[in-house]
Parts: C-alpha cells; sequence; structure tokens
C-alpha cells in the first residue's frame, strides 16, 4: 500500500493533494483513475485536466510507489481504466 511519502514523492509540481484525489489547483478535472483498479493494493487516485497529464502521474507515481511492476506495459494497459468526468 502507497504511504504518505511515497504519494508525496510523487506528487507533481501545479498540483495539490485532496485525501485521495489530485487536482490542478483551479479546480478543474476531466480524467482520473484509481490505482487499485489496476490490481494493486493502493489508495492511489489521480484526477488531472488531461489524459497526458494522468499518464504522466501514473508512470511517475507506478515507478516509485509500485517499482515491481512493469511500468511499460502499465502504460500501454492502463487505458481502460481511465475515467472522463
Amino acid at each position: 500500500m502507497c504511504t504518505s511519502a511515497e504519494r508525496a514523492a510523487t506528487e507533481p509540481a501545479g498540483c495539490r493533494y485532496d485525501g485521495l484525489v489530485r487536482a490542478s489547483k483551479d479546480g478543474a478535472v476531466a480524467f482520473s483513475m484509481r490505482c487499485a483498479d489496476a490490481g494493486v493494493d493502493c489508495a492511489g487516485f489521480f484526477t488531472t485536466q488531461t489524459e497526458e497529464e494522468l499518464l504522466r502521474h501514473i508512470e511517475v507515481h507506478a515507478s516509485v510507489a509500485h517499482p515491481e511492476l512493469d511500468i511499460a506495459a502499465v502504460l500501454e494497459n492502463v487505458g481502460a481504466l481511465i475515467h472522463q468526468t
């Protein structure tokens, strides 16, 4: 499971952390993904304005919090787990 330190280490510049939701500073959101939906025991939940930004969050988070995973495979298969709001 992800720790607070791991979540803080994966916090990209320009974002804030509200509980389990990452959002832009202006509050506008459009794309989200829950780490647990990928089958890992993790409370990570990411919400961004663009799909490209979300993929960057996922890549950084996975490399720090889940180094045992094949990051390329994660990014290749994550599309089905992304929700647009």
